[in-house]
């Protein structure tokens, strides 16, 4: 797995080199400016000399050009940046930035869903192949497929994701790793706090409930989008008696030692109509 420069060890590269850049003199002007692309896919000169005020011509400024730096690392396009000045002559000198640029994403891949297919999760998250590497959106995407597993019922499963290199290139493959666990079904849905229904009346009003043919075959499952619905709906019912105070207090999961069943127990606070 590619080691990914800290905001922290960034920030001592940028104190370094202020550090260093300090016995040099304010009138120095730049006479010129390279670009070195340290590994990966060559980076256009362009990119750099578009997002920096160090331009040859300029006078020289350590804080010029670590506003510059972190001008660059909010591009999204390098993952390390690093900044030489060298004197040329007395009064002028040259900027070398070399650079880690963001790899590209040569293809995404999973292991471990048995359940969920590749399609499915593909077609659900942001990182796409040929794109460059983000890795927000990784760790979103994470997030993600990690939802879409609890949302079919398979609680407590885990999401975790890596990146493969691609020999020969600066590309990777981005993996995703999932650890699933059973799916979970309705033991029984208790309610506390509720005087205005009975709780005969609320269970029927909601999906997410134990049925009993669930016990012998693939159905009653916890599905957490339906849960979400039956939220909305138990306000609802509420705000037709006028109970506008409503407000559903807590959900609590108490899970089987087995983990493939669930009881929930919904706190209301029924409020004045």
């Amino acid at each position: 797995m590619k080691r990914v420069p800290s905001q922290a060890s960034r920030a001592r590269k940028l104190v370094l080199a202020i550090w260093a850049l300090a016995g040099l003199s304010f009138a120095a002007v730049i006479n010129d400016v390279k670009v070195v692309t340290q590994e990966g896919e060559p980076l256009s000169s362009e990119l750099v000399t578009a997002n920096i005020k160090s331009l040859p011509g300029t006078i020289f400024s350590p804080a010029t050009l670590s506003a510059d730096i972190q001008r660059l690392y909010k591009t999204g396009y390098l993952t390390d940046i690093e900044a030489a000045v060298d004197t040329v002559g007395e009064d002028a000198v040259r900027l070398t930035f070399t650079v880690v640029p963001v790899p590209r994403v040569a293809d995404i891949l999973f292991e471990g869903n048995d359940q969920l297919s590749k399609r499915f999760l593909q077609r659900r998250i942001t990182t796409r192949p040929g794109e460059l590497l983000n890795r927000r959106q990784v760790t979103q995407d994470t997030s993600k497929i990690r939802s879409l597993y609890e949302g079919k019922g398979y609680h407590g499963t885990e999401v975790t994701s890596y990146e493969r290199a691609v020999a020969g290139t600066g590309d990777v493959t981005v993996v995703w790793q999932v650890v699933e666990q059973p799916r979970v079904k309705v033991r029984k849905v208790h309610f506390v706090g509720n005087t205005v229904f009975s709780t005969r009346k609320l269970r029927r009003s909601v999906q997410t409930r134990r049925t009993w043919w669930g016990i012998f075959f693939p159905a009653g499952f916890f599905d957490t989008d339906k849960f979400e619905t039956d939220k909305l709906g138990l306000g609802a019912i509420y705000t037709s008696r006028g109970y506008l105070d409503f407000r559903l207090e807590d959900v609590k999961a108490a899970y089987s030692d087995n983990g493939k069943w669930v009881t929930l127990t919904i706190v209301l606070s029924e409020g004045q109509p």
